[in-house]
């Protein structure tokens, strides 16, 4: 439910010295973690890219192992930043909220998600917190999709941690 628009500051001062690559994958039929690392090999066979520093923030933490597995002579670096780690995926309150949520039916997910179109709502501990600190329009535009787009909602509530 997210962009690398939220990396595009980090993105641009690396620019500088490295090529960066910051994909928004379609998680596609396979939406379990394994699933998606394929996806993420896939697409870095595909651009012909090799001794990859591949570097995992927040769930991105959690698809560095299995993608090391998919593809390990590809990737000659990896550097975790903050990741989801030890049972704790997805993370905290917010993560325990999004948990209960994909047991929602996919027509469930709209109506619920709806709720965060308000200020107020994404603020809650429950919902975004202190996520939303540093850019409460960030989150609202992250968020548009998934209250928007059905398919995206339906694989959402499908995706796997296993």
């Amino acid at each position: 439910m997210m962009d690398a628009s939220r990396r595009d500051e980090t993105i641009a001062e690396l620019s500088a010295d490295h090529r960066c690559v910051a994909p928004t994958l379609p998680l596609g039929a396979n939406l379990s973690l394994p699933g998606i690392a394929q996806l993420a090999a896939e697409f870095l066979d595909r651009l012909n890219m090799h001794e990859v520093t591949l570097a995992g923030n927040d769930t991105g933490g959690a698809l560095a192992p299995p993608l090391m597995a998919e593809d390990a002579a590809r990737v000659a670096r990896v550097v975790l930043v903050s990741c989801n780690a030890f049972g704790n995926f997805p993370p905290g309150l917010t993560g325990k909220t999004l948990v209960l949520s994909g047991k929602l039916s996919p027509a469930m997910v709209g109506p619920f998600m709806q709720q965060l179109r308000l200020r107020p709502t994404r603020r809650l501990p429950i919902a975004f917190g202190w996520l939303t600190k540093r850019g409460d329009g960030a989150t609202d535009r992250r968020l548009r999709p998934v209250m928007t787009r059905p398919e995206i909602r339906r694989d959402a509530v499908r995706t796997d941690a296993a």
